[in-house]
């Protein structure tokens, strides 16, 4: 969207993870409550987690000043091709 509306690229890049800060710390309480409110260890969760934070905070400190040079769109089909897989891998819940 903001790309359409004029933005360059990097500035539509770093609009794009300011604006996902909120977001992402908020969601990342409300999990936190849940698992906390059912009062038990999690311990698939907690390293799915970590490695998440970890892997972000790596490939952050990778990409760290080259900017967004390369064109997305590649990137967007393959995570839509792993959401198709992990979709279709959960069991029917009927």
């Amino acid at each position: 969207m903001l790309r359409a509306r004029g933005f360059t690229r990097p500035a539509a890049h770093a609009a794009s993870r300011e604006a996902s800060r909120p977001v992402l710390a908020g969601a990342t309480v409300l999990k936190g409550w849940r698992v906390a409110q059912r009062r038990e260890a999690d311990a698939p969760l907690l390293a799915a987690a970590a490695g998440s934070a970890l892997s972000t905070r790596l490939a952050a400190r990778a990409l760290a000043g080259r900017g967004v040079r390369a064109p997305l769109w590649p990137f967007a089909l393959y995570r839509a091709a792993l959401a198709g897989v992990v979709a279709a891998a959960q069991p029917s819940r009927t």
